[in-house]
């Protein structure tokens, strides 16, 4: 029996050094845990490389034996001029890793060489002939966003590319278009073409000589003033910035800013229409687009004409949109179309040609600052039979809008209270609306959430409106704005809220 008052035996030292045991079980940790992406099928290895950039791939040859020859049937090519010092370093490594690879079952080739410059035509011209040998469906050439330079450092597609019955996408950047003969896209499905001079006669025979077109955006383009689309193939068409530019009597090339340029669009058979972008000095005209369901108007206009001019040629060409779309069934409309729409609702002028029963979906994309409320209060009044409403907030589209010095005076308006004292007739919010979503709620402000107060109040068919805040946002904020939405009265006894918020 032991002695129970024996003094206890001393405690052994220990060491308060706890790097060697933590390194070393990290060690013991790297050794014994299971590599569980070595045993995948070469399909899924393959699969996974495709989404990385090519200098990335080239890292895994040193993983094991199993990895060391694997990213040579890579079946997504990426090259990005990004990840070099200077140009010449990126063209060496480029056509080294092309002699290297092979990439006999390449399916996509895509290069971003935003500093291209003419001295590597050459190079180019080598990848553009390695696409082609390998089969490639998917191609992509950016060669550079210089908006104010489309003449300069362009390359020239190589007229062998022109004839190609594999390639269902392309996309060009600063590439000049000139064949010499004609266009033979047979399986082409999607074609976007930027920063270039357009001619109307190769638009037409691009179009003509790609049967199976469905998809057509062009970026940042200028020469032609007519975009015609007659191809029944194709259905959705984006414009994402145009410039007028004009050529004076010792024909030379510039910019008038007293001159509006007229972008005429249409196409009888398009289901989906995007104007985006800045449109330079242009007016934009939508014809024939009977077939239409679905229209993005998230542009602005740029000039420097008198604000009396400016001011009354935005409302001719926001009115005469509206009266080409009234038949679409969603619509977009971004901050510079809502702050043109805002004049006309503060000068009391009326607009019937805002009226439509055929728009279900309504998509406004907003900094939400007072020179908009008018706006949105217009278009929810002439969507008679709205059902679906998105609000995206986005802090930068905030300010006084560039349309001409006359807008109306909304300086003294109570902002905060806007739509508290609204006295007009939502017949949707009475009738129809069943969905809203707010996206960037958080920076909508204290405003934004008395908008979406106003709907709760108003809507007597809401089901759910989500919130979905900002990847960065504060929490105490967003509880103390979810507790005061959660609150709210609610005109519609089915409408539930959720909130998205994510960590």
């Amino acid at each position: 029996m032991s002695d129970s008052s024996s003094p206890a035996p001393s405690p052994s030292p220990v060491s308060t050094d706890y790097s060697h045991g933590f390194e070393g079980d990290m060690r013991r940790w790297r050794r014994e845990r299971p590599d569980r992406i070595s045993p995948l099928p070469d399909e899924i290895l393959l699969q996974i490389l495709s989404l990385l950039p090519m200098q990335d791939v080239l890292k895994t040859d040193v993983l094991s034996k199993r990895w060391q020859y694997l990213w040579t049937s890579v079946p997504s090519v990426r090259f990005s001029s990004s990840y070099f010092e200077d140009s010449r370093s990126f063209v060496d490594a480029v056509n080294k890793i092309l002699v290297l690879a092979g990439c006999a079952c390449t399916r996509m080739f895509a290069v971003e060489f935003v500093d291209y410059q003419e001295e590597f035509a050459a190079d180019v011209s080598l990848w553009v002939r390695f696409a082609a040998k390998n089969k490639v469906e998917e191609l992509t050439l950016d060669l550079g966003h210089d908006y104010w330079s489309y003449n300069s450092n362009l390359y020239c597609l190589p007229e062998h590319m022109y004839v190609n019955t594999l390639l269902t996408e392309l996309s060009l950047s600063k590439c000049d278009l000139t064949p010499s003969g004609y266009v033979a896209w047979d399986s082409l499905k999607s074609l976007s073409i930027g920063c270039i001079e357009l001619e109307e006669l190769v638009l037409r025979n691009i179009l003509s000589g790609s049967p199976s077109l469905e998809f057509l955006e062009l970026r940042d383009f200028y020469g032609i003033d007519r975009v015609h689309i007659s191809n029944p193939s194709v259905k959705k068409l984006v414009i994402n910035g145009y410039e007028f530019r004009y050529v004076n009597e010792d024909d030379e090339e510039g910019v008038d800013d007293q001159v509006y340029s007229t972008l005429e669009i249409s196409g009888p058979n398009l289901h989906s229409l995007s104007i985006l972008g800045s449109l330079k000095n242009t007016k934009c005209r939508v014809t024939n687009v009977a077939s239409l369901v679905e229209a993005n108007l998230n542009f602005d206009i740029v000039s420097q004409r008198t604000a009396d001019d400016e001011y009354e040629e935005s409302q001719n060409i926001v009115r005469r949109l509206f009266q080409s779309l009234g038949g679409v069934h969603s619509l977009t409309v971004g901050t510079w179309c809502i702050k043109v729409l805002s004049t006309f609702d503060l000068e009391h002028v009326a607009s019937p040609w805002l009226r439509s029963k055929k728009r279900k979906l309504l998509t406004i994309d907003t900094g939400y600052d007072k020179w908009e409320l008018p706006g949105i209060a217009s278009l929810l009044d002439r969507s008679f039979c709205l059902e679906t409403l998105v609000i995206n907030i986005n802090p930068s589209f905030t300010g006084q809008p560039h349309i001409g010095a006359r807008f109306p005076d909304f300086r003294n308006s109570n902002q905060e209270r806007y739509w508290e004292i609204q006295e007009r007739v939502f017949w949707c919010l009475l009738r129809h609306l069943k969905t809203v979503t707010v996206n960037q709620l958080v920076y909508g402000g204290r405003c934004g959430a008395k908008f979406l107060h106003f709907l709760l109040g108003k809507a007597r068919c809401l089901e759910k409106m989500t919130v979905n805040p900002p990847k960065q946002h504060s929490w105490d904020n967003l509880f103390r704005a979810a507790q005061k939405l959660l609150s709210a009265p609610r005109s519609s006894p089915k409408a539930v809220v959720v909130f998205n918020a994510r960590r």
